[in-house]
């Protein structure tokens, strides 16, 4: 480690224990949070379930604008082991963004967490990493939401909100630079047009230098080019209704994949070397329209949403020097949804109610290259030039209808109770043609309809004993519906059947010391059949989905947020998670009953503190030191348990200076250039991994008008 990279280190901890945080509770007279951890703000703003965080009766984590900023996050995977239990792997490539929470989580197929943006859904992960820019604030709620959102959200729900045209007139700019030539560069403006209608525009550039090389090609795998737009428009027709329409474009050029040859032994990584330079490129549309009517008695909302995804992936999948084959995956995404919620106003009281009724439909069209090289036709002795070409033209569509009741049996004690109905179709034509030396030849074709119907029902009690503390305990299924793998090399593996769970939860949420302190607890147990788990095809050359037998996973999540004294504030999360095959038999000789379930790390924590100086200079307003730990627990790569990752700790910090229009920020991730694998598989006989990312240090400079 350098100098630069030991005093960074050292004088951002000795912040955190600065003798300030000596002074007693008592002594601090302000009532005031720091914007950072003030929880009492952060509201779940749902248009099913409008209310702050600590009265939903559920596991749900809120982070602000301001915490955004302060931790430099750009994209749902900087908030890894921030929300307890919740974990997002760099897997090399937009491309693949599974997200795993409570042990639920897949790496192909649909996703097991929904992600919703300004209220409208986003179907499949390979939308999910996106620049974030200009965002109000990000919700994630943990457990089963298929009563209220429907199919795969069997592990939890990822809401983002970006800000409001209502505002006043304002404009933001952020320059960043940092190591590993990255930079990026963001603005967002408010323009009011009258009293009641509102335009924001808001865009992101940003691009790095590659944090890997190829020592092949001696270049870099991973360098990136992104960027996105964003216009909202919003329109308050009167106190009772309103309208929002929103359309965001985002685009990213990205190099990849830096996976290294893995020794399980040594458990060491040898170089990055393949002999093609691989890649992924997306452009990726979505456009909002909501219409929103909130009386005394009934309050009604309509979202329809538009998303378009065009993507290309480019990739030498062996990952050697060898010219054995190089994929190109080429697809066309389109999808449409609409939903109309209606609920009971502000003036119910004793009965509280909701119903709702959604549909989708989604279209593929996807081809699948798989060319061989030179050294590809002699090891595998193929008679010339060999190509095998894959197409997939698929249609999804479903609807559902859902409501919920909520009684107030006593002025504290409170049970709700909903149930959806969801039905949804799949209807994929696949064809399969080999290309040898010109010569075409239908391998395998079908046309095949899959269908899923759910009854997904949830059930929760709440008690309030005292201004913002309540204790909660609930029952909800969750599912994830079937699908037809991508690769498919035996009939059997065609298609897989939907995933089904039972979710138990109980919970407590408590402010202290007239709200200073902030405190949430849950502990879960969660019980799920015919779990989907990823696989190698036989050949290798390609990943299914199969249905393990019967699994499990419990655990316990906790908050704490709050103010030591006028200018320190601390947070701390943490999350533990025992998630595990119960019944899963391979064949005769082969199961793996009692494993641990990959990719699902035992324990996520993260501490942190937050020191403000209030200088009150003429030009200097503030000074902030903020410094974070992540930490990522033992998790294992493979259903055998034979590979795995060891506990890793990543140390961040920021130091930022503001006065009334200026912001300047230094900051550092993985200060201590921590060593760990960010991934790992195993195909054609071989071991990979990707290492995780260095150390990275940079500038931020922020301009508010």
């Amino acid at each position: 480690m350098n100098t630069f990279k030991k005093f960074f280190a050292i004088a951002t901890i000795a912040v955190s224990i600065s003798p300030a945080a000596a002074q007693t509770v008592g002594e601090f007279k302000d009532s005031t949070f720091h914007p950072l951890y003030n929880m009492e703000e952060v509201v779940v703003y749902s248009v099913k379930d409008k209310e702050t965080t600590k009265n939903v009766p559920a596991s749900v984590t809120g982070i602000t604008a301001a915490e955004i900023e302060r931790r430099e996050v750009t994209s749902i995977k900087d908030l890894t082991s921030r929300i307890p239990n919740f974990f997002m792997p760099d897997y090399g490539s937009k491309l693949t963004s599974p997200v795993y929470v409570r042990g639920i989580g897949s790496r192909t197929g649909a996703p097991s967490v929904g992600m919703y943006v300004d209220n409208a859904p986003f179907f499949e992960k390979s939308a999910f990493d996106f620049e974030l820019n200009d965002i109000e604030r990000i919700e994630v709620l943990r457990g089963p939401q298929g009563t209220l959102y429907g199919r795969n959200t069997m592990g939890g729900i990822i809401n983002i909100y970006t800000k409001s045209p209502l505002s006043s007139r304002s404009t933001r700019i952020s320059v960043t630079g940092g190591n590993y030539n990255s930079y990026r560069t963001s603005f967002s403006h408010n323009q009011p047009i009258g009293d009641n209608l509102g335009i924001k525009v808001a865009g992101t550039y940003g691009s790095n230098g590659g944090f890997y090389k190829n020592t092949f090609t001696n270049d870099p795998v991973d360098q990136a080019d992104v960027w996105s737009g964003r216009i909202k428009l919003a329109h308050k027709m009167s106190d009772k209704l309103k309208s929002e329409y929103s359309i965001t474009f985002d685009n990213s050029n990205q190099g990849g994949y830096p996976y290294a040859i893995y020794n399980k032994d040594t458990q060491q990584a040898s170089d990055i070397s393949y002999d093609k330079y691989s890649s992924y490129n997306r452009k990726l549309l979505t456009a909002n329209a909501l219409f929103q009517f909130n009386g005394n008695k009934l309050n009604i909302t309509s979202i329809t949403n538009y998303q378009f995804l065009d993507d290309i992936q480019e990739i030498d999948q062996d990952f050697t020097p060898q010219s054995l084959f190089f994929v190109e995956q080429d697809q066309l995404q389109h999808a449409i949804s609409h939903e109309v919620v209606a609920k009971s106003g502000k003036n119910n009281k004793h009965y509280e109610w909701l119903v709702g009724a959604f549909g989708f439909v989604q279209q593929f069209d996807k081809t699948v290259d798989v060319t061989y090289g030179e050294d590809g036709i002699a090891k595998y002795k193929l008679p010339g030039p060999t190509s095998k070409i894959k197409g997939y033209d698929q249609i999804v569509s479903g609807a559902a209808f859902f409501h919920q009741s909520t009684i107030n049996i006593l002025e504290n004690l409170s049970l709700a109770m909903g149930i959806r109905f969801d039905y949804e179709k799949s209807n994929l034509d696949y064809y399969y043609d080999s290309n040898t030396s010109g010569n075409v030849t239908r391998v395998d074709a079908f046309d095949n309809s899959l269908e899923n119907f759910e009854i997904v029902p949830k059930v929760t009690l709440k008690y309030g004993f005292g201004k913002n503390r309540s204790a909660y305990a609930s029952v909800s299924k969750g599912y994830n519906s079937g699908g037809f793998n991508s690769t498919i090399e035996e009939d059997k593996h065609r298609t897989y059947d939907a995933e089904t769970s039972y979710n138990y939860e109980v919970g407590v949420k408590t402010d202290w010391f007239s709200n200073r302190f902030t405190t949430n607890v849950s502990l879960f147990y969660i019980d799920w059949k015919s779990q989907q788990i990823y696989q190698t095809v036989p050949s290798g050359q390609g990943s299914m989905i199969v249905n393990a037998g019967l699994s499990e996973s419990s655990g316990v999540e906790a908050e704490i947020f709050g103010r030591l004294t006028r200018d320190l504030s601390m947070h701390a999360s943490y999350g533990y998670t025992k998630a595990m095959f119960n019944e899963y038999v391979v064949s005769a000789t082969v199961n793996y009953n009692d494993k641990y379930i990959p990719y699902i790390p035992e324990h996520t924590f993260d501490v942190g503190a937050s020191y403000t100086f209030n200088l009150n200079k003429s030009f200097a307003k503030t000074l902030v030191f903020d410094v974070t730990y992540q930490g990522v627990g033992k998790h294992y790569w493979n259903d055998a348990n034979t590979a795995y990752q060891d506990f890793y700790g990543l140390l961040n910090a920021k130091v930022s200076v503001a006065t009334r229009y200026f912001e300047l920020g230094i900051w550092g991730k993985n200060i201590l250039a921590e060593d760990y694998n960010s991934f790992f598989f195993s195909a054609f006989k071989n071991s990979y991994v990707q290492i995780g990312k260095p150390a990275r240090f940079g500038v931020t400079l922020g301009v508010r008008i």
